[in-house]
Protein backbone atom coordinates (compact mmCIF):
# COMPACT_ATOMS: atom_id res chain seq x y z
CA UNK A 1 0.00 0.00 0.00
CA UNK A 2 1.73 3.42 -1.23
CA UNK A 3 0.78 6.36 1.59
CA UNK A 4 1.17 9.59 0.43
CA UNK A 5 -1.25 10.57 3.22
CA UNK A 6 0.19 11.33 6.61
CA UNK A 7 -0.84 11.85 9.88
CA UNK A 8 0.92 15.31 10.02
CA UNK A 9 -1.65 16.90 7.16
CA UNK A 10 -4.40 18.41 8.63
CA UNK A 11 -6.51 15.81 7.08
CA UNK A 12 -8.40 13.94 10.76
CA UNK A 13 -6.49 11.05 11.54
CA UNK A 14 -9.11 8.78 11.32
CA UNK A 15 -9.87 9.55 7.80
CA UNK A 16 -6.15 8.73 6.93
CA UNK A 17 -6.61 5.08 6.41
CA UNK A 18 -9.71 5.50 4.14
CA UNK A 19 -8.17 8.02 2.07
CA UNK A 20 -5.05 5.72 1.81
CA UNK A 21 -6.77 2.52 1.41
CA UNK A 22 -9.64 3.57 -1.73
CA UNK A 23 -6.91 5.65 -3.46
CA UNK A 24 -5.06 2.53 -3.59
CA UNK A 25 -7.86 0.37 -4.79
CA UNK A 26 -8.94 2.96 -7.56
CA UNK A 27 -5.28 3.32 -8.39
CA UNK A 28 -4.55 -0.32 -8.88
CA UNK A 29 -7.83 -1.54 -10.96
CA UNK A 30 -7.89 1.39 -12.95
CA UNK A 31 -4.45 1.26 -13.95
CA UNK A 32 -3.95 5.21 -12.84
CA UNK A 33 -0.80 6.38 -10.68
CA UNK A 34 -1.12 8.46 -7.17
CA UNK A 35 0.62 11.40 -9.07
CA UNK A 36 -1.81 11.65 -12.11
CA UNK A 37 -5.12 11.08 -9.66
CA UNK A 38 -3.65 15.04 -8.08
CA UNK A 39 -2.51 15.99 -11.19
CA UNK A 40 -3.97 18.47 -14.16
CA UNK A 41 -4.77 15.64 -16.51
CA UNK A 42 -8.24 15.77 -18.14
CA UNK A 43 -7.57 11.97 -19.69
CA UNK A 44 -10.88 10.06 -19.42
CA UNK A 45 -9.98 7.17 -17.64
CA UNK A 46 -7.68 9.62 -14.97
CA UNK A 47 -10.94 12.04 -14.65
CA UNK A 48 -13.42 9.26 -13.73
CA UNK A 49 -10.88 7.92 -11.23
CA UNK A 50 -10.43 10.99 -9.73
CA UNK A 51 -14.49 11.34 -9.85
CA UNK A 52 -14.85 7.92 -8.28
CA UNK A 53 -12.69 8.86 -5.18
CA UNK A 54 -14.04 12.10 -4.61
CA UNK A 55 -17.69 10.34 -4.64
CA UNK A 56 -16.79 7.51 -2.25
CA UNK A 57 -14.81 10.07 0.42
CA UNK A 58 -18.50 12.25 0.29
CA UNK A 59 -20.70 9.26 0.81
CA UNK A 60 -18.53 7.35 3.21
CA UNK A 61 -16.88 9.93 5.53
CA UNK A 62 -18.21 13.39 6.74
CA UNK A 63 -15.17 15.32 5.29
CA UNK A 64 -16.22 18.44 3.59
CA UNK A 65 -16.11 19.25 -0.18
CA UNK A 66 -12.68 21.34 0.23
CA UNK A 67 -11.20 18.92 2.61
CA UNK A 68 -11.47 16.28 -0.48
CA UNK A 69 -10.85 18.54 -3.00
CA UNK A 70 -7.72 19.51 -1.36
CA UNK A 71 -6.57 16.09 -1.41
CA UNK A 72 -6.33 16.40 -5.50
CA UNK A 73 -5.66 19.80 -5.45
CA UNK A 74 -8.71 20.83 -6.95
CA UNK A 75 -11.23 23.06 -6.58
CA UNK A 76 -14.29 22.28 -3.69
CA UNK A 77 -16.83 23.17 -6.91
CA UNK A 78 -15.06 20.26 -8.51
CA UNK A 79 -15.37 18.08 -5.23
CA UNK A 80 -19.47 18.59 -5.81
CA UNK A 81 -19.12 18.34 -9.46
CA UNK A 82 -17.41 14.82 -9.29
CA UNK A 83 -20.20 13.31 -7.33
CA UNK A 84 -23.12 14.64 -9.00
CA UNK A 85 -20.93 12.79 -12.20
CA UNK A 86 -20.75 9.76 -10.37
CA UNK A 87 -24.15 9.66 -9.21
CA UNK A 88 -25.63 10.89 -12.89
CA UNK A 89 -23.69 7.61 -14.40
CA UNK A 90 -24.37 5.22 -12.08
CA UNK A 91 -27.71 5.56 -13.18
CA UNK A 92 -26.75 4.33 -16.82
CA UNK A 93 -24.33 2.05 -16.05
CA UNK A 94 -24.30 -0.89 -13.78
CA UNK A 95 -21.02 -2.36 -13.37
CA UNK A 96 -20.21 1.31 -11.88
CA UNK A 97 -23.09 0.76 -9.35
CA UNK A 98 -21.53 -2.71 -8.57
CA UNK A 99 -17.81 -1.22 -8.82
CA UNK A 100 -19.38 1.41 -6.14
CA UNK A 101 -20.83 -1.19 -4.04
CA UNK A 102 -17.64 -3.37 -4.03
CA UNK A 103 -15.46 -0.30 -2.69
CA UNK A 104 -17.87 0.41 -0.01
CA UNK A 105 -17.74 -3.25 1.53
CA UNK A 106 -13.18 -2.76 1.11
CA UNK A 107 -13.43 0.59 2.80
CA UNK A 108 -16.05 -1.03 5.57
CA UNK A 109 -13.60 -4.22 5.92
CA UNK A 110 -10.60 -1.95 6.47
CA UNK A 111 -12.56 0.34 8.78
CA UNK A 112 -13.30 -2.43 11.33
CA UNK A 113 -10.64 -3.83 10.88
CA UNK A 114 -8.52 -0.72 12.42
CA UNK A 115 -11.44 -0.77 14.97
CA UNK A 116 -9.58 -3.44 16.22
CA UNK A 117 -5.86 -2.90 15.55
CA UNK A 118 -6.08 0.18 18.29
Amino acid sequence: MNHWIFAGSSIRPKYIRIINVLNDYICSSSNVTLEQLKGKSRKRNIVQARQLCMYMLNRNTRMTSAEIAGIYNKDRTTALHSVKCIKNDMLHDSDLMNYTIELKRELAYYRNRSKFNR
